[in-house]
């Protein structure tokens, strides 16, 4: 058997893929060692392979596990498993799919702090993961010439979202985090929750309607006019500056702005 013909029968019986064939064809070429079968000897190498994807997703997904408890996690992990094999040498994005398959897997489906609690796992990975930039200081407000402010746009930093939870979502990772039984609520409206990285540290926080409008503006390339304009659906005309200007003030403060 040539080496490449030997890989990829390895390969198949990994992933239990075309599995009497493979398996047939690499059982002939294992040897003998103690009281293993061939088979058995292959079904570790499964067992093994299966277990570190499963690592995978528990390590990506802390919370999740405890929020469904065995009965619920397990098999969803092992669909996802079956259904979204790896595909990299690499299992940086094995659970990227997670977040939508979710939404697909019965019984928890139609649970939406499930679906918000997967989500919000997987932003925060992939925040963590983002890569570096430099943010801006709040001082930098100060060098921009006044003709410069109506056309002035920002750049929000890598790794930033913007989510909408319709339950207390961020509460109930933190319980989960804490050890603790969460106490999960709808909320009466959809909660804005902006998630960024500051240093090495991943953050954060809800914010109010019109700052999350205007950040949606800002990952647009909208300029500041644009912004100061969306303003006057809350805030009356004299206001609008201010405002403006306070939440710019407010994003440099948290790093948001590179």
């Amino acid at each position: 058997m040539k080496l490449k013909e030997l890989q990829s029968n390895f390969m198949d019986a990994l992933l239990q893929q075309r599995v009497s064939n493979s398996i047939s064809a690499l059982s002939e070429t294992l040897t003998e060692n103690g009281q293993l079968s061939a088979l058995q000897r292959i079904q570790i190498y499964q067992n093994a392979y299966r277990s570190r994807l499963f690592s995978t997703i528990d390590s990506d997904y802390p919370a999740l596990g405890s929020l469904l408890g065995d009965d619920l996690y397990n098999p969803l992990v092992n669909t996802y498993i079956d259904q979204h094999p790896s595909e990299s040498p690499s299992l940086n994005n094995f659970g990227a799919k997670l977040p939508a398959f979710i939404r697909t897997f019965e019984p928890i489906c139609h649970q939406e702090i499930v679906i918000e609690l997967c989500d919000f796992e997987w932003q925060l990975r992939e925040t963590f993961n983002a890569k570096n930039a430099k943010a801006l200081l709040p001082e930098y407000l100060q060098s921009i010439e006044d003709t410069r402010w109506p056309t002035l746009t920002f750049q929000l930093s890598p790794g930033f979202a913007l989510k909408y939870f319709n339950v207390n979502t961020c509460d109930v990772w933190k319980a989960l985090k804490e050890g603790d039984a969460p106490d999960i609520h709808a909320t009466e409206h959809p909660t804005a929750w902006i998630i960024w990285r500051r240093d090495l540290i991943t953050q954060f926080q809800s914010i109010e309607t019109d700052e999350a409008c205007l950040l949606e503006l800002v990952a647009k390339g909208h300029s500041f006019e644009q912004l100061c304009e969306a303003l006057l659906e809350w805030w009356p005309e004299e206001q609008v500056p201010q405002r403006a200007f306070q939440l710019l003030q407010h994003w440099l403060s948290l790093g948001l702005l590179t």
